[in-house]
């Protein structure tokens, strides 16, 4: 039998515990209830005494005590016996437990109370979230039934505030109002919204379906009477439901009257818009909240200038600057830092100039005092061998031959590219007239083409012989023939780029700016993301209404790079094209479809599957044809355009005077003729 030596408290869990064996003394042991350690140090008063022990059985129970029962009834705490604290045999079967040891579902004070403070730590937290919901959800249920459009339109501008903080765009803007963060969507969408220095007068916006925003309010009821189906079954005029998408240029051309920035209302002259820019009856639209928004949306300026743009150019250009020094700055770079600082639209003229060669000058240094915007831009310029021209819609950065409207008279040697008949040179020449700045010839009074000894000698501005330079030199390309100029090879493009370089437009790509954001902040981030210098003619846009600080939202999903530029620019009104294997340019719908430029397509693997050439060249004039609402300018000469096609037997190439927009067309039905067979 063991005799109780002395007993202590658990510094842990207050339990009492009782010492029988002298060899516990000044050991570090488990405490039986909570596990925790315990220093065995007897009272201070405390002397040993001899211990009477018994020979006791060697099994399970012979570790209980045998006190008896009114020892038991006055102590109830478990006897503290290292020998038990540090055993680890197994208990016999059916032995009872020596001494009392904790449960799963037991905790001490301290994590009790640790426990209680998280509880009400995050029960505070819950809490307060609900309170802000309920708040928020009970100001938007009491706002949305009076100014819709107007909350929404406020919203956006905060949300946009909001972010602009932690905005993670390349660009370096003046203005703080044109940054925005990218914030990742699920759901292919692209909405825009006219930037504030807009300083023409009102235009028109591209009309949006009303559901897509106006506030979605959980009653969908209430949420059907906001917002009408967009099914379109006919083009009634003053139809609620019927939704175009058309461009500011084509309305502003038929007549239609400037829409409300504030109120987006439909249009109220859906005959003015084609097929492809209104939402068909097969769309689902019984449910205004199910029906799929438009890949593109575009938002009011939130205010324009007061007077001419014209007036307003001349203003800021002639603005001084006190002081500024660019230690070393690109000539593209000093471009775009001149866009920040007078909200201008500036474009480089990439006709004249080629990207190649803008992206190879060196860096400028810029050291200025006390002067103004034009003398500025004049001076640097100047350093690269540039100049600007001042438009009606904003400056343009060419080469100081190009700005000149003087006429230089070449002679072209042409003998490797025309017959040997006597009537050669005239047809060579009426051909160069039929296909390269057919208008200049009858604009320019002193313009001509001579014929001297069998020679071309020709009068014209030195941006038409840059043309006329590069037909020639494209045509010896084709037919395997060496150049003649004094430039290099690169300079001549033979196919389109779109088509040489195809699989720089395959790769796919995805981002999302769900906030507004500055058009050229998202042209920005497309550099970043897809390697290549995207130039954007901010002067054309300003005639389709748009400025550098003109905001949109988008989201591309996984599209490929040629089909997600298609998504952002045709709902706009806008059009693009691939300059080289390296640079995209973006710009408006107007000159998409009035600039007339030639374009040389190879047609050998078409002719080899069979297509006679009559065929192949019908199938080319046929797809413009159909494809319709490419502007005047896009019909064929014959159909009182000024579309040319020329078939070279000698090369098999057809030489085809387009514009933009016909050209886009065209470059898909000569991909498709050379596939045909395949």
């Amino acid at each position: 039998m063991s005799v109780e030596l002395f007993s202590i408290d658990c510094t842990t869990c207050q339990a009492k515990l009782i010492v029988r064996d002298l060899s516990a003394i000044g050991q570090i042991l488990a405490c039986p209830k909570c596990a925790s350690m315990v220093q065995i140090v007897p009272p201070a008063n405390w002397t040993a005494q001899p211990a009477t022990t018994e020979p006791i059985a060697d099994t399970a129970s012979a570790s209980v005590p045998t006190t008896s029962d009114s020892d038991i009834s006055r102590n109830t705490q478990p006897d503290f016996d290292p020998a038990a604290a540090t055993a680890t045999e197994p208990m016999a079967a059916g032995a009872a437990d020596p001494i009392e040891t904790p449960t799963a579902a037991w905790e001490s004070p301290l994590e009790s109370q640790t426990r209680r403070v998280v509880e009400i730590a995050f029960g505070s937290i819950a809490a307060v979230a609900i309170v802000v919901l309920v708040g928020i959800m009970g100001w938007n249920a009491f706002r949305a039934p009076d100014e819709p459009e107007v909350a929404v339109a406020e919203t956006a501008k905060s949300a946009s505030a909001a972010e602009r903080s932690t905005d993670n765009s390349t660009e370096a803007a003046v203005d703080s109002t044109e940054e925005n963060t990218p914030v990742p969507d699920l759901q292919p969408k692209v909405e825009s919204q006219q930037d504030p220095a807009n300083v023409d007068e009102q235009v028109q916006i591209p009309a949006l379906p009303v559901e897509a925003v106006q506030p979605l309010n959980d009653n969908v009821e209430n949420a059907a009477e906001q917002a009408p189906p967009a099914d379109v079954v006919d083009p009634a005029p003053a139809a609620e439901n019927t939704v175009p998408l058309a461009s500011k240029g084509v309305a502003d051309a038929q007549g239609t009257e400037t829409a409300d920035p504030k109120t987006l209302s439909p249009n109220s002259n859906p005959e003015s818009a084609t097929p492809d820019e209104v939402l068909s009856a097969d769309e689902h639209v019984d449910n205004p909240l199910l029906v799929e928004e438009p890949a593109v949306r575009r938002f009011p300026n939130p205010g324009d200038e007061n007077g001419s743009f014209q007036d307003q150019l001349v203003e800021r250009i002639a603005f001084r600057v006190e002081q500024i020094e660019l230690p070393g700055v690109k000539p593209r770079a000093f471009v775009e830092l001149m866009i920040d600082m007078t909200a201008l639209p500036i474009a480089f003229d990439l006709d004249a100039l080629s990207p190649r060669q803008i992206a190879a000058l060196p860096a400028l240094e810029v050291k200025k005092q006390d002067v103004s915007i034009a003398e500025l831009m004049s001076e640097t310029l100047t350093k690269a061998g540039y100049t600007y021209l001042t438009e009606a819609n904003g400056l343009i950065v060419t080469t100081r031959s190009s700005a000149s409207n003087k006429l230089k008279r070449y002679r072209y040697p042409t003998d490797d590219l025309r017959g040997d008949g006597p009537d050669a040179p005239a047809q060579f020449a009426q051909l160069l007239r039929r296909l390269v700045a057919p208008h200049s010839w009858e604009a320019t009074p002193d313009a001509r083409i001579e014929i001297v000894d069998g020679e071309l000698w020709i009068e014209q501005t030195s941006d038409v012989h840059a043309q006329l330079v590069a037909f020639c030199e494209r045509l010896r390309l084709a037919r395997g023939l060496p150049l003649k100029s004094r430039f290099s090879r690169d300079r001549f493009a033979l196919m389109p780029a779109s088509i040489e370089h195809a699989s720089r437009l395959e790769p796919e790509i995805t981002f999302t700016f769900i906030e507004p954001a500055a058009l050229r902040q998202v042209v920005q981030h497309l550099e970043t993301e897809t390697g290549l210098a995207i130039y954007v003619d901010w002067p054309s846009l300003k005639a389709e209404g748009f400025t550098p600080r003109t905001e949109i939202a988008c989201s591309i999903v996984a599209e490929p790079l040629g089909q997600a530029l298609t998504s952002i620019t045709r709902p706009l009104g806008l059009a693009w094209r691939m300059v080289d294997d390296r640079t995209i340019e973006i710009f408006g719908r107007e000159r998409a479809e009035s600039q007339l430029v030639v374009a040389f397509y190879d047609l050998r693997e078409a002719l080899r599957e069979g297509v006679a050439p009559p065929t192949a060249l019908a199938q080319i004039r046929q797809s413009v044809i159909e494809a319709g609402n490419l502007g005047a300018t896009s019909r064929w000469s014959d159909d009182g355009g000024s579309g040319e096609i020329y078939f070279d037997m000698a090369s098999r190439y057809a030489a085809v005077l387009q514009t933009h927009a016909a050209h886009a067309i065209i470059e898909r039905c000569v991909v498709d003729l050379s596939s045909a067979g395949h």
